[in-house]
């Protein structure tokens, strides 16, 4: 007895579908990076508003477009992991690996970042996002440092000023 054909989903079904999942990508990310979700971004192309994630943080706004793949992204998270094959030899993570003192590589870790470029493209710096938060927090840090360092200088001038006059 011939199979039933497999029910398929119409065009409008599969685009609402992946609309929805791109928009919980979206929101989600936003909650992790504190960030504002720009809803309608892609009818946006060329505003100032026509990225996905939008976060105010640092004077200058960092923009973010969010994508999810169901397995497209596989050989990047198996890169971050560093599972990749170098000519005939694997790189694993071994601990009795040589230290570095020792002219050796080390113990072997997973990269903290991941750079990729295609051909006559630019560079493409992927990190995890545990990294990118270490680094946003550093950054945030560093900027009130600056700015408390500014103040400081700046109420020690003021009082230099006083003590003149």
């Amino acid at each position: 007895m011939p199979e039933a054909p497999k029910p398929t989903l119409d065009a409008s079904k599969k685009g609402k579908r992946s609309r929805r999942k791109g928009a919980r990508l979206e929101v989600e990310f936003a909650q992790i990076v504190g960030g504002i979700v720009v809803r309608l971004s892609g009818a946006l192309r060329g505003d100032t508003k026509s990225n996905d994630v939008i976060q105010p943080e640092f004077g200058d706004d960092w923009r973010y477009e969010v994508k999810g793949r169901g397995s497209g992204l596989k050989t990047l998270y198996r890169w971050l992991r560093r599972e990749m094959s170098h000519g005939v030899q694997t790189v694993k993570h071994t601990p009795e690996a040589t230290p570095v003192a020792q002219g050796g590589l080390g113990k072997m870790r997973p990269p903290q970042a991941l750079a990729v470029r295609a051909d006559n493209s630019n560079w493409l710096v992927v990190i995890p996002l545990d990294e990118w938060l270490r680094l946003l927090d550093l950054f945030g840090l560093a900027r009130q440092e600056a700015e408390r360092g500014w103040i400081e200088r700046a109420i020690d001038g003021l009082r230099k000023l006083k003590e003149v006059s």
